[in-house]
Formats: structure tokens, sequence, C-alpha cells
């Protein structure tokens, strides 16, 4: 049995398709740009057209929730996290990810079926903070090394989040110890 929230949300998701299927038929279709068709947004024009469809997970040092733009129906799962900069003095600094999501992949996250966590699950291009606030798009696949000291790495971060020791001493050991395995796979 659906909660109430889950139909309704299976409701939006199919008025918004059969409503542009109507206006598309009809000739009506407006003319707006996806953002998947630029290739810089920025924070404005995101506020303007994005409303939160469901939060999926807050907490201290990161957040996933399920967004989409009000103009063009499109859904996108957005991460943000936050990062401690301990180069400039341990200045916290916030930076936001959006995912382009097909309808399955929005209904399959909403039930619990389908994984989402970044970066193990982004496998495609997203947006993600870049200058003067904006976001840019990223391919993960794009200039990538080699895949293996990749998932070490992974591994290493998701051990070090895990651990739950986000003190200066334990970054700093983090750091050297990523930069000694990128040394050692670069030295092969």
């Amino acid at each position: 049995m659906m909660s109430e929230k889950a139909v309704g949300t299976l409701v939006n998701l199919l008025y918004g398709f059969v409503e542009r299927c109507v206006m598309k038929r009809k000739g009506q279709e407006r003319m707006i740009e996806s953002f998947k068709q630029m290739k810089l947004v920025s924070p404005e024009l995101l506020k303007e057209r994005v409303e939160t469809i469901k939060e999926l997970v807050q907490n201290e040092m990161e957040f996933y929730e399920i967004i989409r733009d009000r103009e063009t129906e499109e859904h996108y799962l957005h991460f943000a996290y936050l990062h401690l900069n301990i180069a400039e003095g341990g200045i916290k600094e916030i930076f936001h990810h959006i995912l382009p999501l097909e309808a399955a992949d929005v209904i399959g996250i909403l039930y619990g079926e389908q994984e989402y966590s970044f970066p193990d699950h982004w496998r495609t291009s997203y947006l993600r903070s870049g200058p003067d606030g904006g976001l840019v798009w990223f391919s993960p696949v794009e200039g990538q090394g080699d895949p293996e000291i990749g998932k070490k790495v992974q591994e290493k971060l998701a051990s070090f989040q895990a651990d739950g020791s986000f003190d200066e001493e334990s970054m700093k050991k983090l750091f050297a110890e990523i930069e000694k395995m990128i040394d050692e796979d670069e030295g092969k």
C-alpha cells in the first residue's frame, strides 16, 4: 500500500507528463531551456525554477533531496556537502552537485529501490559547484585516471567518513595517505 505522499508524488509526475504531451500536441509547448542545455546555471535561476520534491538525507556533513524544475518538469538529485578547507584556516564551504534523473530513477529512489549515494552511483554527467556560485557540467568519465586507484581512494574516503574523526590531524593523515597511494600508482 502506497502512502498518501507517495501517491501525491506519482500524481504530480504523471500530471506534468500529460500536460506537456497535451501542450505539445496543440503546438503550445513553451520553449524553455533545460538546465541540460546550459553551460552554466546561476544560483538565481535555480532558486527561481527549482522546488523540493522530497528530502532524502540530512545530517551535519551532507544533504540529499529530489528536486524538480518547475519550468521543464525535469527531476534531479541534489547532493550538497560541507567541506572543511584546512588550507584556508578551517573555512567551511558547501558544495552542490545536481544529477539529472529519469522518471524511473525518481520512483526507484523514492521507494528505496535505487541507490543514489555520491560518487558511487553518479556515473553520468551532472552539475557541480563552479565559478561565482553557479553550477557547471562535469562528466565523471572524462579525464579519469586509473580506475583501480580511483576505487582505492573512494574506499579510503568512505572509511574516513565512517570513522567520523574530522579533526585537523585526521584530515592531514588522510591526505598524506591518499597522496602516497597516487604517487605509488604513478611510479608503477
